[in-house]
């Protein structure tokens, strides 16, 4: 039957050439010749490739001897043979074994012949997977230990292992490698960043930069199989760390200080104040489900938020000032974070005291029903023996229309520090087992969920053990600091009587036994925690707003950091100046000037900036011509203004024509969920008669704009 089937389709596709194909199959094994056929066609365009010209002699020799009688079919009947076995491979075989064994056999030929170091040349070849991820190793190897690399080089060798058949089936291990190239790009950008000055900068940049940084170098701990991909990760890992280390030290030395001087800042939340400052204004206008997740992490956050964000739910900041950071309370261990949080106040305790805390709190109670104050369930009471997804009084407790505010402790981060060591986890939404269904029947109710965290942690890497009295992270102020250590003292050091200890600020040191994770130190990674207001419907609190993507610009991947010729600029037409309409918000110039400041000057090549102004030129005159006004007014009053128009097609011309919605989202500063409705109204104005002068590629989720067909559309060039 699959012979059958091999057979059809070899006819089909290779028409006059698969007599000569079948021939030399049939030569090769007459008892199972037709088998032979499909893995000696990969096998062939692999050896008689044009890029191995001159470098299979020997190979092509032994595969003429063997399969094919000693002289090889033409060239384009080679070719063809190969293309048609590589879609039955793709197409036609759905028995994973079957297509697998004859994978197999087709390496085993490369072998046979002495060709297997040129297997990465095959999409479809095991060892050629292989082969493309040592040389992307090889490549990330050079990058880290050179101040200056060619990143395109490394996109091509990433782009390679992606066109590969076997990628789809190898997800995490192509994250990985996307990963590495953003630390690639963060360490040569990371030169030239200032200082910070204040602990509100520093915990604002591990808000908005450091998890990332984390989330991605954390993701390398596991390696890969490919031995030179594994090491290029240990290097790269070990490179970031150390800069990430010199973060930590600068943002210890700063909570020491803020801490001694009983400082406050707007910006920071401290862990106690959350509940009062956050929380309770929004449930005096709608209610909520708060939901402290223990343990989490910045890193943990921005992960689980990738994909929790893609699920009906959309991430708030208040507007004017975006995502603020709390601060947990030192020591940052859950009996004094978490109870702080969960009561308002400074204190030490455990799942009872927090409890009534909640419910007792002041300024959560002022939003409540009189009989119907604040109710807190921790672990276990989520499940129970008839449901075990979400307990039934916890689902009757949140579709109350009476209770204003439900809280829930969720302890899968934490409880992953235990004995998580060997498993490479990937923080989503069904990894926090009971999350899903929370969020369902939060939707279903009409409330805003809150997600809180108590601390943050570190994991395990090597960290050296010491042995101290205190916990696993800090110990008490009884000898002399030693290097990596830093003594800390004041009021939110919740250490009765003395209110002073001393704590690890690098990862490399714990007090405890192993584990997989730690926390109870004065790093960014255990100090600073998320503050996440999520929304599933458009009725946002007052003074909240969608927030803008915040994903740091070397984050993208398709958005190459190096240089680029701008492209030319076409004559353009004089187009007549048309009179500004009174109480016009832009006149010509200011879209000019506007155009030409749209996006950060970190966003634009060195190269493209004497082109900013022909830029600016050309979508000004495209606002001033009669074929935007016409298409403006098929548009109807749903088109953007051209303030808004201007910094789009500035935006996506500034990348070569060729952006990720991602990084459109962020140079234009506008939420995920606006965008894909601005981009829809923009076609409509733009593709004029059908023609994609703007295009949307949903598969890559990249935005294309053809300019010189824009140009010609609308009569703006000679």
């Amino acid at each position: 039957m699959i012979q059958e089937a091999i057979s059809e389709w070899l006819v089909s596709t290779a028409g006059s050439t698969v007599a000569a194909v079948l021939n030399c199959a049939a030569r090769a094994s007459k008892i199972n010749g037709l088998a032979e056929a499909l893995p000696l066609g990969l096998v062939s365009g692999v050896v008689f490739s044009k890029a191995t010209k001159g470098k299979l002699e020997r190979a092509i020799g032994k595969l003429e001897e063997k399969y094919f009688d000693g002289h090889a079919p033409e060239y384009s009947i080679i070719e063809r043979w190969s293309a048609a076995a590589t879609e039955v491979v793709r197409l036609q075989l759905y028995d994973v074994r079957v297509k697998q064994s004859l994978l197999q056999r087709a390496d085993e030929m490369l072998r046979e012949v002495g060709a297997e170091a040129f297997a990465y040349l095959s999409d479809t070849s095991p060892i050629g997977f292989d082969s493309r991820l040592t040389d992307f190793g090889k490549q990330l190897s050079t990058a880290i230990a050179s101040s200056k690399f060619d990143f395109e080089t490394l996109i091509e060798a990433r782009n390679s292992i992606s066109q590969h058949d076997r990628h789809s089936r190898e997800r995490r291990r192509l994250e990985r490698v996307d990963m590495a190239m953003r630390l690639v790009r963060w360490l040569g950008e990371s030169q030239s960043r200032d200082e910070v000055k204040s602990l509100a900068d520093a915990a604002n940049r591990h808000l908005s930069e450091g998890g990332y940084i984390d989330w991605a170098r954390l993701t390398l701990r596991s390696g890969d199989p490919v031995r030179e991909l594994s090491e290029a990760y240990a290097q790269l890992f070990d490179k970031v760390t150390t800069a990430r280390e010199v973060d930590s030290l600068r943002f210890a030395e700063l909570l020491g200080d803020w801490t001694a001087a009983k400082s406050t800042d707007e910006t920071i939340v401290p862990v106690e104040q959350v509940l009062e400052r956050m929380v309770a204004p929004i449930a005096a206008v709608k209610p909520v489900l708060v939901v402290v997740i223990d343990g989490m992490s910045v890193a943990v956050f921005r992960e689980l938020m990738a994909d929790v964000l893609g699920h009906d739910w959309a991430l708030l900041a208040e507007e004017g000032v975006g995502l603020r950071p709390a601060l947990a309370t030192v020591p940052s261990v859950t009996e004094v974070s978490r109870t702080s949080l969960l009561t308002g106040k400074l204190a030490q305790g455990h799942a009872p005291s927090e409890k009534v805390g909640f419910a007792e709190h002041p300024a959560l109670l002022k939003t409540c029903r009189s009989g119907f104050p604040p109710v807190l369930f921790h672990k276990a009471s989520l499940q129970e023996t008839d449901d075990s997804s979400l307990a039934a009084d916890i689902r009757k407790e949140i579709g109350s229309a009476h209770r204003k505010i439900v809280g829930v402790v969720v302890n899968a981060v934490d409880d992953h520090l235990l004995k998580g060591e060997q498993i490479d986890t990937r923080w989503s939404r069904d990894e926090i087992k009971v999350l899903p269904v929370l969020l369902h029947e939060a939707k279903m109710a009409g409330r805003t969920v809150i997600l809180l965290s108590d601390h943050g942690h570190i994991l395990d890497c090597n960290a050296k053990g010491k042995q101290y009295e205190g916990g696993e992270r800090w110990r008490i102020d009884e000898t002399n600091v030693s290097e990596g250590e830093l003594k800390i003292a004041g009021e939110r050091v919740v250490i009765p009587e003395t209110h002073k200890l001393i704590a690890p600020w690098t990862e490399k040191i714990r007090y405890g036994i192993k584990k997989n994770g730690y926390h109870g130190g004065v790093s960014p990674q255990e100090m600073v925690i998320p503050i996440a207001v999520l929304n599933s419907s458009n009725a946002f609190p007052a003074g909240w707003s969608e927030a803008p993507v915040d994903t740091p610009l070397w984050w993208d991947i398709a958005s190459s950091p190096t240089s680029t010729e701008p492209e030319t600029i076409l004559n353009l037409k004089p187009v007549e100046p048309k009179p500004v309409p009174s109480g016009m918000l832009f006149n010509v110039d200011e879209l000019v000037q506007q155009a030409e400041n749209a996006a950060p000057v970190d966003t634009i090549p060195d190269s493209t900036a004497t082109a900013s102004k022909a830029q600016a030129e050309w979508i000004s005159r495209l606002l001033l011509s009669h074929v935007y006004d016409e298409q403006k007014r098929l548009g109807g009053r749903s088109v953007p203004a051209d303030a808004v128009i201007t910094r789009l097609l500035h935006a996506i011309d500034e990348r070569g024509g060729k952006i990720t919605s991602a990084a459109l989202a962020r140079a234009i500063q506008m939420p995920p969920l606006r965008l894909r409705g601005l981009l829809a109204i923009a076609q409509r104005v733009f593709n004029v008669d059908g023609y994609e002068v703007l295009s949307r590629d949903d598969v890559s989720d990249t935005i294309q704009l053809d300019r010189a067909l824009l140009l010609k559309q609308f009569d703006l060039v000679e």
